[in-house]
């Protein structure tokens, strides 16, 4: 009886847990099927509204779907920096070449700063948007190489100096895919315009103006100030001018 006693004190709590997560999770898409409805009936500023305060709520789940529907929104409003922005979070949750040549063309054609690229940057690019499947072939490259020397170690075979190259490439190449920078972070600027300071104080004389749109390389947070990179230069910006992309 005392162990039957347990089970259902147990099954209890257990359901009871599972209760209150639904109900926790279950007030958040509410606001997101509003949303949802506002923007099929093409109410987009209704819409947007409704998303944003979602997105801004710490309790919710950022939805990539979502995402993808506020940067259209914003887009179609004219409001390219704020575009950017999502599409830019959207892409940090589902690399793709498609959301990165969508911020290129959209930086391209308003002329904002920091979206230049190069051989390198597209490089990483690739290596977001498809790093599992690259992940995967490493591994199993990996694993045909071990049952490669393993069978010549078996079979008493010599060690030619050709597979020692192709191990250390195969090393190297795998050192340089775990340890790739593909979080770099960034904030984009979201003001009209925003003064760049040599120090973390309104008290600091502004060196540099940037605009909305911008985007800069961030290296961390001195209080209310963003600590940013700008053409090999360190500056600090108020947090308040600028999205940050994690």
């Amino acid at each position: 009886m005392i162990m039957q006693a347990n089970i259902v004190k147990i099954f209890i709590i257990n359901w009871c847990l599972v209760v209150m997560s639904l109900t926790t999770k279950a007030s958040a898409p509410k606001t997101f099927f509003k949303a949802d409805s506002l923007f099929r009936q093409n109410a987009y500023a209704e819409a947007l509204k409704y998303y944003e305060a979602e997105l801004n709520s710490s309790s919710s789940e950022t939805s990539p779907a979502v995402l993808l529907k506020v940067a259209f929104i914003a887009e179609r409003f004219g409001d390219i920096p704020k575009a950017i922005f999502y599409l830019s979070k959207y892409n940090q949750i589902f690399p793709s070449t498609l959301a990165s040549s969508k911020i290129g063309e959209l930086a391209e054609n308003e002329g904002y700063w920091g979206y230049q690229k190069n051989d390198l940057t597209n490089i990483l690019t690739f290596m977001a948007a498809y790093y599992f499947y690259i992940i995967m072939a490493f591994v199993l490259v990996g694993f045909g190489m071990f049952y490669i020397l393993y069978s010549k170690f078996s079979n008493n075979q010599r060690f030619l100096k050709r597979h020692s190259v192709i191990l250390l490439l195969y090393l190297a190449g795998l050192i340089f895919i775990v340890n790739s920078p593909l979080g770099v972070r960034n904030v984009i600027v979201k003001s009209s315009v925003a003064e760049l300071r040599s120090e973390p104080s309104s008290a600091s004389q502004p060196l540099q103006s940037v605009h909305a749109g911008d985007k800069l390389d961030y290296l961390g947070k001195v209080d209310i100030w963003n600590r940013v990179k700008v053409e090999g230069e360190v500056y600090f910006i108020n947090q308040n001018n600028c999205w940050e992309l994690e």
